[in-house]
């Protein structure tokens, strides 16, 4: 039998509250291992330039500091797979624009 392949997750997002439940989801996902949350979008863009081994980013595009889109641009080539998780639709361009891999919408 194959091993299988764990690809490793960061959630960045300002609300507490919507990184607890994506932790929740994220530790309920078969092959997707949760290796640290940020709520400072800042802080995120620090540990992903030290940590280019990192498979998949969460991210939520309005936060206080730095926005989701900003950290997107700042990110070091080539990077993660990133999946915006936005209360907003009017980003969506933007961020496919920057080659998230997907663009999903709070309830």
């Amino acid at each position: 039998m194959l091993p299988s392949r764990v690809s490793t997750c960061v959630i960045v997002d300002n609300n507490e509250i919507d990184v607890y439940l994506l932790e929740h989801l994220v530790g309920l996902t078969e092959g997707l291992k949760l290796v640290a949350s940020f709520t400072s979008a800042l802080a995120a863009l620090d540990y992903l330039r030290a940590h280019p081994e990192i498979n998949i980013v969460l991210l939520d595009v309005e936060m206080p500091e730095l926005s989701g889109i900003e950290l997107l641009r700042q990110l070091p080539q080539p990077h993660p797979a990133v999946i915006i998780i936005s209360g907003q639709r009017g980003y969506a361009f933007e961020a496919f624009e920057l080659h998230v891999a997907d663009y999903l919408l709070k309830p």
